[in-house]
């Protein structure tokens, strides 16, 4: 899309670097650092940040700190305590949906949907930790017999 005519906004003190444009009675948002279009403006100021690291949102119990306030909500629940996220296959409980989410992969085997290299380098670190551990208690009751 061509943006002429365009004109940047600025927000207080910062720049957002965002262009607006209006076509077809859409107004569309870009960012002036890869030129990606949005059509909310909260979108790119949410984008934007990938681009300046800004983390506005900071935990109050950790050091942490996040771009996306709704992160920042979903990391807050696990200082709570409270888990109420159930795994049906061994009831480990998870704080938050996406931390069960990246469990469930140890039981389905779904570890990274695209890339096959780092299934095989799990795979064959699995296999080295389990040779190190053959290998030691085999080594280990070894010793035991001299």
């Amino acid at each position: 899309m061509l943006f002429c005519g365009c004109h940047y906004h600025a927000s207080g003190n910062r720049m957002y670097g965002r262009a607006v444009c209006q076509v077809n009675g859409v107004k569309w948002h870009q960012c002036v650092y890869c030129a990606k279009e949005f059509k909310k403006p909260s979108d790119v100021v949410r984008h934007v940040r990938i681009h300046t690291h800004e983390k506005p949102f900071k935990c109050g119990h950790c050091f942490r700190s996040f771009a996306v306030k709704s992160t920042l909500t979903a990391h807050a629940k696990t200082h709570s305590g409270v888990k109420e996220y159930k795994c049906q296959v061994c009831e480990k409980l998870f704080s938050t949906q996406g931390s069960l989410k990246v469990h469930l992969r140890l039981h389905t085997g779904q570890y990274c949907h695209y890339n096959v290299g780092c299934i095989l380098d799990l795979q064959s670190t699995l296999l080295m930790l389990q040779f190190v551990h053959v290998w030691h208690n085999f080594a280990f009751n070894s010793m035991l017999r001299w």
